[in-house]
């Protein structure tokens, strides 16, 4: 893990290429994609980037690796032609969950696309397992 020292030099070294290609590989090589606020912090009070910020892990599981996963397994079945019994698991699924999970609840394997953190959460604590089980797949032939 880079230090907020080694970070700031490498954004000076970013700032000073102009705009284009190099600029583009030297920002993607260490991680720049512009100049945050933030760093007037450091500047001014030593504020830490790489420490003294809260991640918000809720949002980070659900709408990057949950949802990365989910669209993978979206593509396995519309690969392998089960659409119908995802959607027919889906809303049997629904009957069993808990009632409070209300309208965050996803709909079809196409409303999976365009779902929200919640959605996601529910769709592998709930739906995954269960569909998973229905269609007899194991998660190699998934990943795979």
């Amino acid at each position: 893990m880079q230090c907020v020292e080694d970070m700031a030099f490498a954004l000076k070294q970013w700032q000073e290429l102009l705009i284009g290609r190099k600029r583009d590989e030297v920002g993607y090589e260490v991680g720049i994609v512009g100049q945050s606020c933030l760093w007037r912090l450091y500047n001014l009070h030593g504020f830490d980037i790489s420490h003294d910020l809260t991640y918000d892990v809720m949002h980070i599981l659900a709408l990057c690796v949950f949802k990365k996963y989910v669209h993978t397994f979206v593509k396995y079945v519309e690969k392998n032609g089960e659409i119908k019994d995802f959607d027919g698991v889906l809303q049997t699924v629904k009957k069993l969950g808990p009632a409070t999970l209300g309208a965050s609840w996803p709909k079809s394997i196409e409303s999976l696309g365009f779902c929200k953190a919640k959605e996601y959460q529910i769709f592998v604590m709930w739906c995954l397992p269960r569909v998973i089980d229905h269609l007899n797949l194991g998660l190699d032939s998934i990943l795979a």
